[in-house]
């Protein structure tokens, strides 16, 4: 299992715990690290296309504010590696997100971490006081059994991810009470290192098609995360929101799509109005001839006195099928409108007409049922 730590040292970097704990399972996230911070056998596999495929990756948030030697190190959820993307002196890790794992003790995954992998990125006390180490590491099996199992199926998930938000959340506030033998303590009050806790924390629940609220899952196809829904049909998208001590009301949830063939019921925005909530979005897709591929942007809307920032966190995308029955009895009944002028005439003509003008007419037919059908196909996409 590789461990992959994302840091809070700027305020950037925190936010993108945010959206990591956002996503549904199967979702893309990245993570960006310059090759300092990449273990060197790591890069050897990289460099010589022999890394492992799908490899399974634990997701960390790691605190560096106050530059510690012993930066504390909470996990967020496991991922699988799908690719790895090389540029000029920097490596883009590509995951698709897992389930969210919490250890049975937060304390003692942090100090196990840093014990059995000495090379975990870290301040050092003496000499240059420069940060050493790595944040993409490979932890082989040795930090598995300190985590609680996987969720499945039955269980209530949001209850790990509600724990994971409370211990993000306590240790941003109180830093010195998690990490360890700070080179700048001082640094823990400079504006750009103390916690604001300006976001809400929202995860993707599930999506139902109504009415008869049927739950609707992902699938990967050629490596993409999709929802594959239903021409003509209506469904809902709810998303939970929770933050242990207080609400957003000068942030919201939004939802935007490019394209006409999904229609939202409604506003496409729900404010973080209360400190826990779910969040609900009605939608309908398109009643169209064959089938259309779209995407739904998830963003958080800051709705600051002066300006409005977006923050883009995930995309869900959804795959609609065409209805192959409605296809086909489209094709025959501008086949028949064709067709059958055409025999009528034929069957008066005289001499009598022979058998093959008969199956020429019939297949010219089809033949322009099935393009005419093409051709409003692609209109409606």
């Amino acid at each position: 299992m590789y461990l992959c730590l994302s840091s809070a040292s700027r305020e950037g970097y925190s936010k993108d715990v945010v959206d990591t704990l956002a996503a549904p399972i199967g979702c893309e996230r990245q993570f960006r690290y310059d090759q300092n911070w990449v273990d060197p056998s790591l890069q050897d596999l990289v460099r010589r296309g022999a890394l492992p495929a799908n490899a399974k990756c634990l997701l960390c948030f790691v605190d560096l504010r106050g530059k510690p030697q012993a930066p504390f190190i909470l996990p967020l959820r496991e991922a699988i590696l799908t690719r790895v993307i090389p540029v000029g002196t920097t490596y883009t890790l590509v995951f698709q997100l897992g389930a969210f794992r919490r250890p049975t003790d937060i304390q003692a995954f942090s100090e196990r971490a840093r014990t059995v992998l000495p090379n975990l990125h870290r301040f050092q006390i003496t000499g240059s006081q420069e940060p050493t180490g790595y944040l993409w590491i490979d932890a082989k099996d040795q930090l598995d059994a300190i985590l609680k199992p996987i969720p499945t199926e039955s269980d209530n998930w949001a209850l790990a991810w509600e724990e994971i938000v409370r211990d993000y959340i306590n240790v941003m506030k109180a830093p010195e009470e998690y990490s360890k033998e700070f080179v700048d303590k001082d640094g823990l009050t400079r504006d750009g290192q103390k916690f604001n806790d300006k976001s809400p924390f929202y995860v993707f629940y599930e999506l139902v098609h109504l009415p008869d609220r049927s739950r609707v899952t992902s699938t990967t196809t050629q490596g993409r995360s999709v929802f594959k829904l239903a021409p003509g049909s209506n469904y809902e998208l709810s998303f939970y929101q929770y933050h242990p001590t207080k609400s957003f009301p000068d942030v919201s949830l939004g939802l935007a799509t490019g394209q006409s063939n999904i229609q939202f019921t409604g506003n496409e925005e729900r404010r973080f109005s209360t400190r826990y909530d779910v969040k609900r979005f009605t939608f309908s897709t398109a009643d169209v001839l064959t089938g259309f591929s779209t995407s739904v942007l998830v963003s958080r809307v800051f709705h600051d006195k002066d300006a409005e920032s977006t923050v883009e966190d995930f995309y869900l995308n959804f795959d609609v099928t065409g209805s192959v029955i409605k296809i086909a009895l489209y094709a025959i009944a501008i086949a028949a409108a064709f067709a059958i002028p055409q025999l009528l005439t034929l069957t008066k003509a005289s001499p009598p007409t022979d058998t093959s003008t008969y199956i020429v007419v019939v297949v010219a037919a089809l033949a322009l049922g099935i393009l005419a059908t093409m051709k409003d196909a692609l209109k409606f996409k």
